[in-house]
């Protein structure tokens, strides 16, 4: 069975996340960066703005961190 993508999942609907409480981010994986977090994950990342989080790079990840992320990546898109 082939499980397609929920269509209420866009960039468009991100503004729907920032009421909650729990901290949600979008992290880019190609380029290492996070480009998009609701308050809470402001909080949680300790950033001002969703620009200052955007500048921050995340490069320098380790091995095991760059493993964990890929993992999360296979499973995303696996389904």
């Amino acid at each position: 069975m082939t499980t397609l993508a929920p269509a209420f999942l866009t960039w468009q609907s991100l503004p729907a996340f920032t009421w909650m409480r729990t901290p949600v981010w979008v992290f880019d994986y190609d380029n290492l960066r996070t480009v998009w977090a609701n308050p809470a994950g402001l909080l949680l990342w300790r950033a001002d703005s969703i620009a200052e989080l955007r500048s921050r790079d995340c490069s320098d990840l380790s091995p095991s961190a760059r493993n964990l992320l890929a993992g999360f990546l296979e499973a995303l898109r696996a389904g």
